[in-house]
């Protein structure tokens, strides 16, 4: 009886040794698990922290952006409220400036003629032969003759209109120094001007006579009746201009010759 419950005691043993072994096993692996685990947890919520940073980071960063992008705003609005009540004098706006660059300086009129260039009542013909008129005593240096422009002004010199009179000292000046025939026909033209025109009589037709003659009168012949012819008064303007121009041609003294 005894060898018969050593061998069973043997055995249970051995049983016992592989239970404990699975055991060990078993309770390794859910160490190892719980462990593993247990890292996951520290890391989702270290993530979880640093998430919540950087949500409440964001809006504090909008939150300024916000502020002070209607910052401006809200001024330009109590702005506005404070002109329309009168309490704040308008300021004024900021002037923009081209990319291309800087506006060219206009120069100074250093000449004591009129500067036809921003006369806007004058026409485009006209303000094209003021203007290069003008540029031979503004710019000298710069100027070149121009025919066209010229015969323009020769045309209209007698009209107050087409020149008008704040342009005559620039008109006589330029005309003062033309050459040629143009300058010979300009002082015969003037001067045809100024002096006195003889009064003409031109033949007027007598009326026709319809009824017929009474007794004793003299049938009216069909002979015509001189009658002086009311002479016009000149025009004032082109008298003094013819006077003007006259005098500055006579007086001009080419420093050429």
């Amino acid at each position: 009886m005894e060898p018969t419950s050593v061998g069973t005691d043997k055995k249970l043993s051995k049983k016992e040794r592989k239970k404990a072994k699975k055991q060990e096993t078993v309770e390794m692996e859910v160490d190892e698990v719980e462990t593993g685990k247990s890292a996951v947890v520290e890391t989702e919520k270290k993530i979880s922290k640093s998430e919540k940073k950087a949500k409440e980071q964001v809006p504090e960063q909008v939150k300024e952006l916000k502020v002070s992008a209607e910052e401006p705003k809200e001024g330009g609005e109590e702005r506005r409220k404070k002109r329309k009540k009168g309490t704040v004098a308008a300021e004024p706006e900021e002037e923009t400036v081209k990319e291309d660059g800087p506006p060219k300086k206009k120069r100074k009129n250093k000449t004591g003629l009129a500067d036809p260039d921003d006369d806007k009542t004058l026409t485009n013909q006209a303000r094209k032969a003021l203007l290069y008129a003008f540029e031979q005593f503004r710019r000298p240096d710069k100027w070149k003759f121009q025919k066209a422009r010229q015969n323009w002004l020769v045309r209209n010199i007698w009209s107050a209109e087409a020149i008008p009179e704040a342009y005559e000292p620039l008109l006589i000046k330029y005309l003062s120094e033309t050459k040629g025939g143009v300058r010979e026909n300009l002082i015969k033209s003037c001067r045809t001007i100024l002096e006195p025109q003889p009064a003409t009589q031109e033949p007027v037709p007598a009326p026709k006579q319809v009824d017929p003659p009474k007794e004793g009168a003299k049938p009216a012949t069909g002979g015509a009746l001189v009658m002086p012819v009311v002479e016009k008064a000149p025009d004032p303007i082109k008298q003094a201009r013819a006077k003007l121009i006259l005098q500055a041609l006579e007086s001009f003294v080419d420093p050429e010759t």
